[in-house]
């Protein structure tokens, strides 16, 4: 599969580096969420936040959505804050955060935000987010939260 070359190409990379490199991290860190390995890509996805931590990227929605899987749900609204403030009109940021204000029951910051979704019709379906190589918990709380508003 593909993602064994990526995986070996990137564990070669890091070593010609001779240390860590944020985007070899971010990286990798996208091709274990692609495999479902949350764990590994939390892992990886923080490892690269960590490197620019004062420098807010788009992938650090990739890791708030590994720390929701791993449980970590104050966490994952943190970081996601942080993308959808730096990013107001993204549309996957206000997603991904709206499903993780319902799911530590705030159902009215959750439908606020969820109002900031130019294109809602992005996140209805399993496979539309398992494209976008969102979690099994992640899926799980949209499905809840989409089925109030039928």
């Amino acid at each position: 599969a593909w993602t064994e070359y990526a995986l070996r190409d990137l564990i070669r990379a890091q070593e010609l580096r001779g240390s860590e490199d944020r985007l070899i991290s971010m990286n990798r860190g996208l091709v274990y969420s692609s495999i479902g390995k949350w764990d590994l890509a939390s892992f990886e996805y923080q490892k690269a936040v960590q490197k620019s931590s004062n420098d807010v990227q788009p992938f650090w929605l990739d890791y708030s959505l590994g720390l929701l899987e791993k449980g970590r749900l104050a966490d994952a609204i943190g970081v996601a804050r942080r993308v959808a403030a730096k990013f107001p009109t993204a549309d996957e940021a206000n997603a991904a955060l709206a499903i993780m204000e319902f799911e530590q029951g705030n159902v009215t910051a959750a439908e606020s935000r969820w109002a900031m979704v130019s294109r809602p019709r992005l996140f209805r379906s399993e496979a539309a987010l398992k494209e976008r190589r969102w979690p099994p918990r992640a899926m799980s709380a949209m499905d809840r939260f989409q089925s109030l508003s039928k």
